[in-house]
C-alpha cells in the first residue's frame, strides 16, 4: 500500500511530518520502555480504559489508528474483537507492533502503513476506532475526524485517548516541570535521542483541551460525547458514537 504520513500538504507541514516521522522511527526500539517509565505504567490502564470505550456490543471490527508498537491493537484482540488493524506512518514503529504479533502468534491483527487524514478503507466498514497520543502529531484534527465518521458503521464507536491541559493551576505547573525538564532527560538516556522528547512538551502546547475535542467530534456528526479524565488530569478519554 503506498501511503503518506499524516500531514499531507507542501512546505513546512510535510516538512514537520517527515520530521515526526523521523523522530518517532529513531525512538520506536525504546517506545514502551519510555511509556512505562514515564506514566509508571499508568499508560497501560487507560489504554484498556480506552479499548473498553471502543467496543460495543456486537463488535467484529476495529481501527486503531497511530497504533504504535501495538498496544491498542493487542488489547482489542484480548477484549474479543474478531478483526483488529493498525495504521501508523513510522515504518520502525509498525515493524515493533509485527513483530510482537509473531511473537505472541496474534492472529487476525493486521498492520499498515497509511494516513490518517485520507484513510484507505470504504465507508462503514468498523465498528469500533480508537487512536492513542495521535492528536499532537496530525496537522488536521478535525479532517481525522472526518474519517473516522466515514469508516465508522452507524452506532459505532471512537475514542480518543491523548494529553490535555490542566484546569488547576498548581498540578499544570508540576507536569509542566517534569514534562519540560525530566522527560527530556530520561527520554535522551534511554534512547539516545533527546531531540525526540524535547518535541513531546512543545507538541502538547498544539493539542485541543478535552472539551474542546469533544466539541470537534459533535461538529462531524459524533453524538454522546463522554470526556473522562485521567492520570490527575493530564490525560483525556473522549468517546463519541456514529
Amino acid at each position: 500500500m503506498a501511503v503518506v504520513p499524516y500531514q499531507k500538504e507542501s512546505g513546512s507541514s510535510m516538512e514537520k511530518a517527515e520530521a515526526v516521522q523521523l523522530m518517532f522511527d529513531s525512538i520506536a526500539h525504546r517506545y514502551d520502555l519510555l511509556n512505562d517509565l514515564m506514566t509508571a505504567g499508568m499508560h497501560r490502564r487507560w489504554k484498556l480504559l480506552t479499548v473498553k470505550e471502543a467496543v460495543g456490543s456486537g463488535t467484529n471490527g476495529v481501527l486503531d489508528i497511530a497504533c504504535g508498537t501495538g498496544d491498542l491493537a493487542f488489547l482489542f484482540k484480548k477484549s474479543g474483537v474478531e478483526k483488529v488493524i493498525g495504521i501508523d506512518f513510522s515504518e520502525n514503529m509498525l515493524k515493533v507492533a509485527l513483530n510482537r504479533g509473531s511473537e505472541n502468534k496474534e492472529e487476525n491483527v493486521l498492520f499498515s502503513r497509511a494516513d490518517a487524514l485520507e484513510l484507505p478503507f470504504q465507508d462503514d466498514l468498523f465498528e469500533g476506532v480508537a487512536t492513542g497520543f495521535s492528536l499532537r502529531n496530525v496537522d488536521g484534527i478535525g479532517k481525522m475526524f472526518s474519517e473516522v465518521y466515514r469508516v465508522l458503521k452507524p452506532g459505532g464507536r471512537f475514542a480518543s485517548l491523548e494529553l490535555t491541559h490542566m484546569k488547576s493551576e498548581v498540578i499544570d505547573r508540576l507536569f509542566r516541570i517534569y514534562f519540560n525538564n525530566i522527560v527530556p532527560i530520561l527520554g535522551g538516556f534511554i534512547t539516545g535521542d533527546r531531540a525526540a522528547y524535547d518535541y513531546l512538551p512543545d507538541s502538547i502546547a498544539n493539542v485541543p483541551d478535552a472539551e474542546e475535542v469533544g466539541l470537534m467530534m459533535e461538529q462531524v456528526g459524533f453524538n454522546f460525547i463522554k470526556v473522562k479524565k485521567l492520570g490527575f488530569g493530564s490525560v483525556a478519554l473522549v468517546r463519541g458514537i456514529k
